[in-house]
């Protein structure tokens, strides 16, 4: 079983301690804790770190968890700030774009 816990982990080495655990319950009906999947993996010399999403994912699901309750607070002055923000700066980020393109 230890064996099957550190082929998961050589196979996909991004999974959590959840999945792990999920992943060995589906295949072989074996249904062990986070915590012991940790021991077995640590038995072995395997360390699993969390996986944190990019920061832009993060913010965007920031956004639509709380988007509702923002729109009323959203003024014709702020789409304006933002506007010209954009309007300011959307050069440089094509710029950056074709840049990193290789355009």
């Amino acid at each position: 079983m230890i064996d099957t816990l550190v082929g998961y982990v050589e196979a996909s080495p991004q999974l959590t301690l959840k999945e792990i655990a999920n992943k060995l319950r589906e295949e072989t009906g074996v249904q062990l804790s986070t915590n012991t999947v940790h021991k077995h993996l640590s038995g072995r010399m395997y360390t699993v770190k969390k996986v944190l999403p990019e920061p832009t994912e993060h913010r965007l699901r920031y956004l639509e968890r709380n988007i509702d309750a923002a729109m009323p607070r959203i003024t014709p002055i702020m789409c304006m700030h933002a506007c010209n923000h954009v309007q300011k700066h959307f050069a440089g980020c094509l710029a950056l774009m074709d840049l990193a393109m290789g355009v």
